[in-house]
């Protein structure tokens, strides 16, 4: 994997790993591994993240990784993080220059699942993406904070997506 997928207004990309990339407020270039983000809440236990699919201008990331759904189970997963931002909608840097996880959400599962990818999130924050139905094939899913994750079906063409 390689490359970037999204930006967002800031010029913030979300990288092909798990990486973000995006400008600071002094106008450099910052690149960072979201698996090592200051995480005072312990958020990223149990999660190993994968690639960065998509940001807002909010600064929440869609992607997926490897979650550790109980002790015997670990699951491709779609996810949604959220960066702690200062007043002017930048994130906020401690003095080493690491950022802060101020949400880190586990999408849920569908019936049937073998894994979610997220694809894409808008202002909102709701989260589209695509799931592997055991004996079915791939299927869109849209998730809101208001209803979850839904089975949205399979789209006639190419793509599920």
């Amino acid at each position: 994997m390689g490359g970037a997928y999204r930006i967002n207004n800031f010029g913030a990309l979300a990288a092909a790993g798990p990486s973000l990339s995006y400008i600071n407020r002094s106008g450099q270039r910052v690149t960072v591994d979201l698996n090592a983000l200051n995480d005072p809440n312990h958020m990223l236990t149990g999660w190993r993240l994968v690639a960065a699919v998509d940001i807002n201008d909010r600064f929440q990331i869609a992607g997926w990784g490897y979650y550790q759904v109980d002790p015997q189970t670990k699951k491709q997963s779609a996810y949604r993080l959220s960066l702690q931002l200062d007043t002017n909608g930048y994130p906020v840097q401690d003095d080493n220059g690491n950022l802060t996880v101020s949400e880190l959400l586990y999408l849920g599962t569908l019936d049937n699942s073998t894994g979610e990818l997220a694809t894409g999130i808008n202002e909102w924050g709701d989260v589209c993406g695509d799931w592997l139905r055991e004996g079915a094939g791939h299927r869109g899913f849209l998730w809101t904070e208001e209803g979850g994750m839904v089975d949205i079906g399979s789209l006639e063409g190419a793509s599920a997506i």
